[in-house]
Order: structure tokens, then C-alpha cells, then sequence
């Protein structure tokens, strides 16, 4: 897996990668806690390969993942079971547990403002972005990146 570097200044590091068959997903951030913008543009990924990645998401330091496109509520439910199955009592640790939104239909616009604006919780406060892309989509990836630049240039929220 290849990581761009869409953003690089204090307070913000923002990456993106496209994921590809066979899915699996990796950190860029070395198991340090981020904000996952997860682009689903590969309508043919299965179930399996869905809750494969959702599990590699879950223990690789994200703390929020942000699904929009194609299924994006299924992802959303698959990185959430994911979280609660990895405590035998099915009960996730406040300082590991994986918060989860999805955004169908949604404008990328909203969905990339929403990420940089609505992800920090219970004293979390991310520097760290990942867009991960499902499938290989040129042009939501060209759309994407513009739009996160754009919001690169304004501090981080607090």
C-alpha cells in the first residue's frame, strides 16, 4: 500500500492511499491514533472482505472512521462490531474505542468538513487524517483531494 502525502504541517498530517483487491488496510501513522475518511467507490467488495478490513481498521490506531459512499452504513456497522468484538465482554475501552459515523448520499464536500470538524471526543484531539480509498475511483480521488487541501489550509479545530 502507497501513501500520498495530501498535507504536512504542525497540528495536520493528512494522507491518502486507495485500497485494492485483496483489501487490507495498514496505518501510515504507526499505530498513533487518527481520523479515518473511509471513500467506498468499489461496489463488488464482499461482506468478508468488508469485516477483513474493518478488523484491520479497528487495530491499527484509528479512533474515529468516517464511511461515506457505496454501503457506507454497512461499513459503519462492520467497524463498530469489529470494535466491540475485540474485548471478550464485549465492552470497548474508552481510550481505544472506535467512534463511527456514516454518510449516504451526503455531498464529499460535507463529508470532508464533517471529518475535519466533528471527529475530536472525550478529549481527543486529532493532527492525523487518513483517506482511504475502497476501489480506484481517479476522479472522487481528484475531488477528494482538492477538497482536503482546501481545508488544510485552516487550523485545526479544537
Amino acid at each position: 500500500m502507497t501513501f500520498e502525502r495530501w498535507i504536512d504541517r504542525p497540528g495536520r498530517d493528512v494522507r491518502a492511499c486507495v485500497l485494492s483487491r485483496p483489501y487490507e488496510f495498514a496505518s501510515p501513522f504507526g499505530g498513533e491514533p487518527f481520523v479515518l475518511l473511509l471513500v467506498v467507490v468499489d461496489p463488488t467488495v464482499t461482506p468478508a472482505e468488508r469485516d477483513v478490513v474493518s478488523d484491520q481498521i479497528v487495530g491499527s490506531g484509528c479512533r474515529y472512521v468516517c464511511a461515506t459512499a457505496h454501503e457506507c452504513s454497512e461499513w459503519d456497522d462492520s467497524v463498530d462490531m469489529s470494535d466491540i468484538a475485540r474485548d471478550p465482554e464485549f465492552q470497548p475501552q474508552p481510550e481505544t474505542f472506535v467512534m463511527t459515523s456514516w454518510h449516504d448520499g451526503d455531498p464529499l464536500a460535507d463529508v470532508v468538513d464533517f471529518a475535519f470538524d466533528c471527529t475530536n471526543f472525550a478529549g481527543n484531539v486529532f493532527t492525523r487524517y487518513l483517506v482511504a480509498f475502497v476501489g480506484d475511483d481517479p476522479k472522487a480521488w481528484g475531488e477528494c483531494q482538492a477538497l482536503v487541501r482546501r481545508r488544510g489550509d485552516q487550523p485545526p479545530t479544537k
